[in-house]
C-alpha cells in the first residue's frame, strides 16, 4: 500500500470513527492562529442522499482538527431530542461541532475548547448560535441549533480555543439550503 493509499484509508476510517463518536454522544450511550475558508463551494444540503444525513464540514490545523455537521432536527430520534431539549421541526437545524486534537500514531481525541459560533445572512445579519458542550464517554461535541424558516442561506463561522492552546482556530463554510428543507 503506497503513501496515498494509507493516507486515503486513515482518512475514512478517521471519518467513520468521528461519525461514531458524534452519533454515540448526541445518543447519549452508556502553531499560529490559522483558518480555512471553504467559500468557493457552498454546500447545498438537498444534494444529500435522503434529508436525514447531516453536511459535514473539516477544518485541519497542524495539531487540531475540526469537523461541522449540519442536519435538520426533525429526523433525531425522539429520544435523543428530549433528552437533550432538542425540539424536531422541519425549519429547525442542529450544527454539531468536534474539535480533535492530533496524535502522532494515534487517532485523533475530541478535546474540550471554549466554542462560539455565528452565521451571517446574505444582507449581512449576524446570528450568534447558542452552543453548548456533550460529553459522554469522556469525550465532547458542542452543539446547538438554527432557524431556517426565515433564510436558505448561512455563512458559518466557529472560532474555537482549545485548552492549553494559545491558538484559537476558526472554521468558515457557506451553506445553502434547499427551499424542499426549510419551510
Amino acid at each position: 500500500m503506497n503513501i496515498l493509499q494509507k493516507s486515503e484509508s486513515r482518512s475514512a476510517l478517521l471519518t467513520i470513527m468521528l461519525t461514531m463518536v458524534v452519533t454515540a454522544l448526541l445518543a447519549g450511550c452508556d502553531g499560529s492562529e490559522q483558518a480555512v475558508d471553504s467559500n468557493e463551494t457552498p454546500a447545498n444540503v438537498s444534494q444529500l442522499a435522503g434529508n436525514e444525513q447531516p453536511l459535514g464540514e473539516v477544518a485541519e490545523f497542524d495539531e487540531f482538527t475540526i469537523r461541522a455537521n449540519v442536519s435538520p432536527t426533525e429526523f433525531l430520534p425522539d429520544a435523543m431530542a428530549q433528552k437533550y431539549g432538542i425540539e424536531a421541526d422541519s425549519s429547525l437545524y442542529l450544527l454539531t461541532v468536534v474539535v480533535l486534537e492530533n496524535q502522532p500514531e494515534q487517532l485523533p481525541m475530541p478535546v474540550s475548547v471554549e466554542l462560539s459560533a455565528h452565521y451571517e445572512s446574505p444582507t449581512g445579519q449576524i446570528t450568534d448560535i447558542d452552543m453548548r458542550a456533550i460529553e459522554a464517554n469522556d469525550r465532547v461535541s458542542y452543539v446547538g441549533t438554527l432557524d431556517a424558516s426565515a433564510q436558505r442561506v448561512f455563512q458559518f463561522v466557529i472560532e474555537a480555543q482549545p485548552e492549553g492552546s494559545e491558538q484559537p482556530l476558526q472554521m468558515n463554510f457557506n451553506l445553502e439550503l434547499s427551499e424542499r428543507n426549510a419551510d
